[in-house]
């Protein structure tokens, strides 16, 4: 992830406490450390800072620092669609899951790490077999997760659409694209929660998808808005907000997305409110145990 793409409350606090000095990896997380939220893992050659906020909250906690005197320990796990890195700082365990795209920056975190505890003696964790954990190998690629949204060469550019002529459905799809494919980060459970809602109909989704790459988001919003129902924009944007979630965050450019759709359509902030309420609840499984 490039530094560039970064809040600018993280951008700030580099700025003022590690001045002149490039990060050698940044990672983003899925979730803040206790919820739903925002988290990044911004890492130097011998440290690494976990910024952390909750949904709704302003400010970024921040926790980590040297490697070997602060963090203790650091390993990376992983499983058949998620990565985890696990740290040690001062004593207290936890585990950060990022996404399986992250996999090289998470690796260079942990093979800076494991320079500075070679050096000063400091334990590497092992992982479930007993052995130190090992570089991650590529997430094999899996059919239901070829992507209208990869980066996958195009035989053609997609044809643009006449907007006066959409469904309802290639509207959805389409804004549901528009939500999944801000932050430049696609993951495989976005690509496939999409083709799961449209049960594989090419059609629908690769009309979306000429939208999606050949049109603004607020152009499509301008024609969008014309020939939908109040319950029609109320569905839309529930999807819309869901799959912003779906990763265990809300971001603040997914929530720009979402409430540009909002407003635009004239859904009331009560129904807003009420929707997104209903499913953060909905979304955070943690509360009933492991």
């Amino acid at each position: 992830m490039n530094i560039n793409f970064l809040p600018d409350k993280i951008k700030k606090i580099l700025e003022e406490k590690f001045a002149g000095k490039i990060p050698v990896s940044i990672v983003r997380t899925s979730g803040a450390m206790d919820g739903p939220g925002e988290g990044y893992v911004v890492s130097f050659e011998d440290k690494a800072l976990v910024f952390s906020r909750k949904l709704g909250e302003d400010s970024f906690t921040v926790t980590g620092g040297g490697f070997g005197d602060i963090i203790k320990s650091l390993s990376v796990k992983k499983d058949n669609y998620n990565t985890f890195l696990e740290m040690n700082v001062m004593g207290q365990p936890f585990a950060i899951k990022v996404s399986s795209l992250d996999s090289k920056e998470v690796q260079t975190i942990w093979d800076k790490f494991k320079i500075i505890a070679g050096k000063d003696g400091i334990g590497i964790a092992k992982n479930e077999k007993g052995g130190a954990s090992s570089p991650l190998a590529p997430e094999p690629a899996r059919k239901e997760h070829q992507s209208y949204l990869s980066s996958r060469p195009q035989a053609a550019p997609p044809t643009p659409l006449d907007l006066n002529k959409i469904s309802p459905q290639i509207i959805l799809a389409a804004a549901m694209m528009f939500v999944a494919a801000v932050d430049k980060n696609i993951t495989p459970e976005e690509n496939a929660y999409i083709a799961t809602i449209f049960k594989g109909n090419h059609g629908i989704l690769n009309k979306a998808l000429a939208i999606h790459k050949t049109t603004s988001y607020e152009d499509f919003l301008k024609v969008a808005r014309k020939d939908l129902s109040n319950d029609q924009k109320t569905c839309i944007m529930a999807n819309m907000v869901e799959i912003a979630m779906l990763d265990g965050t809300y971001l603040s450019e997914e929530q720009e997305i979402v409430e540009k759709f909002v407003s635009s359509m004239g859904i009331s902030r009560m129904n807003y409110n009420s929707i997104m309420n209903a499913l953060l609840v909905k979304n955070n499984i943690s509360i009933l145990g492991g």
